[in-house]
This record gives structure tokens, sequence and C-alpha cells, in this order.
């Protein structure tokens, strides 16, 4: 009867808020709902307190809510439900939301009590909640922005949009903080994000006046950040980003790598390598091709590298994007990895004072290298890269005056080895060592005074030939003063390294020579050849091509070229007759007495192949004179001790390979087949072709069907054997 006459009398007064309520307007309705659900609680907590009794013991044993649930109930089916209050709830809630949205100010603690009414009066289940106030909730919001969409994009630009719907989502994630229960806010965010970000996705990301690929183009990083912030909402449309952004780096990338000029000036910056030295005209044209080239790709890679770090966060898919994408524009060919080698020697060579402006620190000079090594990671014929490397390195430690540290020369060596390991930088350390135990040699050889006193005065580098690439050219016919010195510094080489050959290699050597003109003494410094030529004056006031080349048995290509250079318009140590580029076994030389230059020490260049190949036919070459001159040469003597090396050449094509290269492939390619085999013992011809590419696919791209060559070339060799009863088994022969 208690029970009864309590929920009798709740009901009642329930009929009574719901008459009091459906008199009260629109604009008053939410605050008196809310103040009659206070009150109601209120007292339904004293006659919870006054009826305790009654919960525990009837309620429980008749299974009966509690009063105070009963009451909440009874607020829910007299008064929310009523209907006529249901329905001014839910529009008046939905009007309340759409003023706020627009900017209005808003009572937010009255209607999110109201929020959390609809959910504590049906015992926490939200089903009312979803039905009063969600359900509509969702769907006016979703209309709501679409049409702000559709505005927004008409009236604005995509920076423009995406900073608007930031501000919007911003602002929906503090009203569903402030306002709605916590089980609105994801439905909410996801409907906002599928309005303002995915439907025009595409569109922010590929609009051709200021969507994402403008961005890219335009180097906007804070507005791409803005746009992979809000995209990132929704993970799903990151991927129309990274396609846009593989597509922009690999267009940029392969703008620069199918440069026809960058292409043209690395083709004669590969012919021109094999020189020892050439003209500051040729220098210039040569360098300047592949240093721009590489300069590009840095900067190109910089810039989207900072999209990658500032705008994507250092997401790590844009970071393999990026990668991918330059990896696959920089191995179109060999081009970039002679025009990275030929970058780095224009970095690692002393500057000159000429240039003492744009000289770097140590602090800038590793971060070009740090440089270098980041575009070193894409190539994939990093043995080509080390042979190019190779080459240039051991011109800047034989001319010791041309590099710019031996401690940035180790420390970039250090990089590679870090990179690619010990192997790939064995050779290169080699070098190093080489060109220390040469300092040790000439040292005890001056300190025995083993020197000759004929007035030449000789310097040796003796170097391993399995470290070095050196050419495979004859010894020329030195003159009889560095001769004399030569074989004493060959009696006493032998003499300490029993066992050991020296082969002179007078093509990499540099001689200093004092000279008498008619304006008085000069030093020239100049290639061993041009030494050679220039003391043949000595005898003689007169020389044809043919009497020079039989004196001296410089091949004849070489001795055109330095010829050329000594008779050069800008030079003119020797006279030409007749002029012009070419020369005739019958053309004659003179040495010039006038030959005057400012400097008392006169560096001679020497022309590049490709050089002598486009000399104009204004040449100028003409005059007599006798000769006198003193030698002061360099020399380069070749160990023997180790096994020779393969004489390499560069290429200027992109589809060929030097010698040595291919052939240090085959080696790699050979040792990689007969370690798996060894190990193995037993394998079959896909896993065995399968294990040897992922072996050596950081070091340079292999084709399966050149390691099916190697397995034949060592089957004759008789390393492996096929299988009896199997021919695509190979089985190792220990």
């Amino acid at each position: 009867m208690l029970y009864r006459g309590v929920e009798e009398c709740v009901k009642e007064r329930m009929r009574r808020v719901a008459q009091q309520l459906q008199a009260t307007s629109d604009a008053s309705l939410l605050d008196s709902l809310v103040s009659c659900w206070d009150d109601h609680k209120l007292k339904m907590g004293m006659l919870k307190d006054i009826l305790m009794y009654m919960d525990k013991t009837y309620c429980s044993q008749m299974n009966l809510l509690p009063i105070y649930e009963r009451g909440m109930l009874l607020f829910r089916d007299g008064v929310i439900r009523a209907p006529t209050i249901a329905a001014r709830i839910k529009s008046t809630m939905m009007d309340w939301v759409r003023r706020e949205r627009e900017g209005e100010l808003i009572d937010g603690v009255v209607l999110h009590h109201v929020a959390l009414m609809l959910v504590e009066c049906n015992l926490s289940h939200l089903d009312l909640y979803h039905i009063l106030f969600e359900s509509p909730l969702l769907s006016s919001t979703r209309r709501f922005f679409q049409l702000e969409a559709q505005s927004f994009l008409h009236s604005s630009s995509v920076p423009d949009y995406l900073l608007k719907i930031e501000m919007r989502i911003h602002e929906e994630e503090r009203r569903s903080e402030l306002y709605f229960h916590p089980s609105s806010k994801i439905k909410l965010k996801q409907i906002i994000q599928e309005e303002l970000i995915v439907k025009h996705a595409e569109r922010l990301i590929n609009d051709s006046g200021s969507g994402g690929v403008c961005m890219l183009k335009n180097q906007e990083v804070e507005h791409m950040a803005r746009l992979y912030a809000l995209l990132a909402r929704e993970p799903k449309t990151l991927e129309g980003l990274r396609k846009t952004f593989a597509q922009v780096v690999t267009n940029e990338a392969m703008t620069i790598v199918q440069d026809r000029d960058g292409s043209a000036n690395a083709a004669d910056s590969n012919s021109s390598s094999s020189s020892s030295s050439s003209s500051s005209a040729t220098a210039t044209s040569v360098t300047s091709g592949p240093r721009r080239f590489v300069e590009r790709l840095l900067s190109c890679r910089r810039i989207y590298l900072s999209f990658v770090e500032f705008s994507f966060h250092s997401d790590r898919s844009f970071g393999k994007v990026l990668k991918e994408s330059l990896e696959h524009c920089l191995n179109q060919d060999t081009r970039t990895a002679l025009a990275i080698a030929l970058y780095t020697d224009d970095i690692l060579r002393k500057q000159s004072a000429a240039t003492s402006a744009a000289m770097l620190t140590d602090q800038e000079l590793e971060e070009k290298l740090n440089e270098i090594i980041s575009l070193f990671r894409y190539l994939q014929d990093k043995d080509l890269f080390e042979e190019y490397y190779k080459q240039h390195l051991s011109k800047r430690l034989l001319d010791h005056s041309s590099s710019s540290s031996s401690d940035v020369e180790r420390l970039m060596i250090a990089k590679l080895k870090s990179e690619c390991g010990h192997q790939f930088t064995s050779r290169l350390e080699g070098m190093f060592r080489d060109i220390d135990l040469s300092k040790q040699i000439m040292t005890r050889w001056k300190e025995g005074e083993q020197q000759l006193n004929n007035g030449c005065e000789l310097s040796v580098s003796v170097l391993t030939t399995g470290f070095w690439p050196l050419p495979s050219v004859p010894q020329c016919n030195l003159p009889a003063e560095t001769k004399l010195a030569c074989d004493a510094f060959t009696r006493f080489y032998i003499a300490q390294h029993s066992g050991r050959k020296l082969t002179w290699h007078t093509s990499l050597g540099q001689a200093e020579l004092r000279c008498i003109f008619d304006g008085g003494r000069k030093e020239l410094v100049v290639h061993t050849y041009q030494m050679c030529i220039l003391m043949l004056f000595n005898s003689g006031d007169k020389l044809s091509f043919s009497d020079i080349q039989r004196s001296t048995n410089i091949p004849p290509s070489d001795l055109t070229r330095h010829l050329l250079s000594l008779a050069h318009p800008q030079v003119k140590v020797l006279l030409k007759n007749p002029p012009g580029k070419s020369i005739g076994p019958d053309h004659r030389f003179k040495y010039n007495n006038k030959y005057a230059s400012k400097l008392f020490r006169n560096k001679i260049p020497v022309l590049s192949k490709a050089a002598v190949a486009s000399v104009t036919d204004g040449t100028n070459a003409a005059g007599s004179a006798d000769s006198s001159a003193s030698a002061s040469s360099a020399s380069i003597a070749a160990d023997s001790s180790n096994a020779s090396a393969a004489s390499s050449s560069s290429s200027s094509s992109s589809s060929s390979l030097p010698a040595s290269v291919l052939e240090s492939r085959k080696y790699s390619v050979e040792a990689s087949i007969v370690r798996i085999m060894k190990s193995r013992k037993t394998l079959d011809h896909a896993s065995l072709v399968g294990e040897v590419l992922k072996q050596l696919s950081s070091k340079f791209p292999v084709d399966p069907a050149f390691v099916k060559k190697r397995i034949e070339a060592l089957i004759e060799r008789e390393y492996i054997e096929r299988d009896a009863n199997n021919r695509r088994v190979y089985n190792y022969k220990a």
C-alpha cells in the first residue's frame, strides 16, 4: 500500500508539472524543465531516505524498483514523454544547437543538463537520449556541414577552406565536450569529418588552383601541415595524399634527371676524368653540369624532406614514399653515380684563394658530406660510385695540394663505411695506407742520403696495384737525370723489400722545371710527359712531332694532348708550325724564349680529351727558341706485390659500365654463390639465385641471367656441380 500510494502521489505530481511546462513558452522551456527536474530529484532523494527500509526489504523481496528509481521513470513517462512536451524539447534543443553553431550565445549549462537528464531519467539507458536528442542532432549536423562545406569550397581557396574547417572541427569538439553525452562525441566526429574532409579529400589534394599539388610545388609547408593534420583524422584519405606526394616528387626528380644540359655536362666530365688536369676554361664547363645537377637533386630532396619532417610530422609512410620516388628517378641510368662522384670530388678538393669567399667551414663541409651520403643511399649502383670515387680520390691523394684535408677525406670514407660496411671501403682505406707508407719510405730515402746530386730531386709514391685504379699505358722514356734517380730509388726499395716489383707509372707523375726565358727564370709545374717533352729542347732547336714521339715513347694520343697544351694560345711555352688543331708527323715545335708571365711559378694545365677534339682552328703557334731547363720531377711507382687491378675506363653512355666494374661484379656474384653453397651444400637454382640477389641488392642491381652465367662459370671451374638426379639442383664441391 505504501509503495503504491507513493507511486500514485508522484504520478499526480508529474501531471501537474507537465501541465505547468505545457503552458511555458519555447524560449523558457528548457530552463523550466531543468528547474522541475532538479526539484524532482531533490524530493525523490528525500523520499528515498524516508523509505529506506521499504527499499531494502519489500522492494527487494518483490523485485520492485527502489522508490528513487521508480520516481525517475515516472518523470520520464509523465513529463518528458508527454505528447506536446517531447516534441518541443526536441525542436528547442536542435534550435539551441543551431544558434550556437551560427555564433549566437546560449546557456550551455542548461543544454548540458537537459542532455544528461534524458539519460538519468531513463536509468542510464541511452534509448530516450538517442530518440529525443542524438538522432535529430546527427541528422541536423550532417545537413548543416554539407551546406557549410559547399559554401566554403565555393567561396574560398583550399588553404582558407582548411583553416575554416579546422576551426569548425575544434568548435564542434569543444561543443561535444561541454553540452552532449560522451557517447555522441565519436558519432559527431565521424559525420563532421566525412562531410568536411572525406567527401572533398580528392578535391583538396588535386585542386589545380590551390590544392595539395600546388602546396607541394609552391613549398607551402604550413598549409600542407594543416591539410595532413585534417586528412590524418581519416587515415584512409592519406593514401591519396601519399600518391600525390609520390607523383610530385617523381616528376620533379625526373625533370632534373632528364635535363639534357646536365646530361651533356656529365658526359663531358666523364670523358675528362681520365686526364690528370685540365685547362681552367674546360674545367669550368666540365664541373658546372654535374655540380648543378647534384645541387638540384639535393635541393629537391631538402624541400620534400622538410614536408615529411614538418608537414607530415615525420610520418614513416611519407618518408618511404620520398625514398622510393627518388630511388626510382636516380637509378634511371649510371649518370647519377658519376655526377655524385664528381660533385664529391669538387667538394673535397682544396678551394683556391680565388674562391675563398665561398670556402666552406668544417661544419658546412660535414653537412655537405652528409647530404652526399643521403643521395648515395638512393643509388643501386653503389659499386659504380665506388669506382668513380676511387679514381678521383687517387688524383687528390697523389696531388697533395689538391685535397682539402686528410681528415675530411677520412671522414667521408668513414661515412661510406658506416653505410656499406668494411668491404666497400677496404680499397679506399688501402690507398690512404699507401700514402702514409710512401711518406715513411721517402723519409728513410732522404735520411739515407740516397738522393743524387744531379739537380733532380725525386719524390715517389709507392702504390699497391690492387687498391689503385692504375692505367695500363707504356712507360715513357724519362730524361737521363730523372732515369738515374728512378734507378737509384728502385735499388733502395728492392733492398728493403725483397721479392717485390716496382713498375713506374709515368702517366701519373708531375714535375717542376726551372726554365730560362728572355724575361728571366720561371718555374713551371707540368705533367711528367710535358717534362719529358721540354727537356728535349735542351739539346735541340726545333723538333718535329715524330722526333718527340720517338724520343719520349709517349702514346700518340697523349703526346698530342700535351703538345697542344704547351702550345695553347693562353700558354705558348712551345710554338707550333703550322698552327692549327691537328698535329701531323712533320709538324714542328720550338721552345718559346719570349714566354712571359707575371707569376714566377706557373702551372701548365693539360687539355682533356674532349677539349682536344673541340680546339678551334684559330689556335696560333709560331716562333723559334732554344731551351735550357733543369728538372725536378715527381713520379709514381706501383708495388706489384698484390694482384694487379684491371684498368678502368669511364663511359659517358648510361647503358654501359666500366670494364673494372663489370669484372668486380663477376667476382662479387661468384663469391656470393660460393659462400651460399659452402654453407648450404645443396640448393636448387631458384633458391640460389634468390639468395644471391638478396645478398648483393644493397651494393648493385643483379640480373638473374648474369647470376646464371656465373653459376655456369663456377661449374666449369669445379666449385659446384649439378646434381646427378636433378639438373636444377647444385651441390658444393669441397
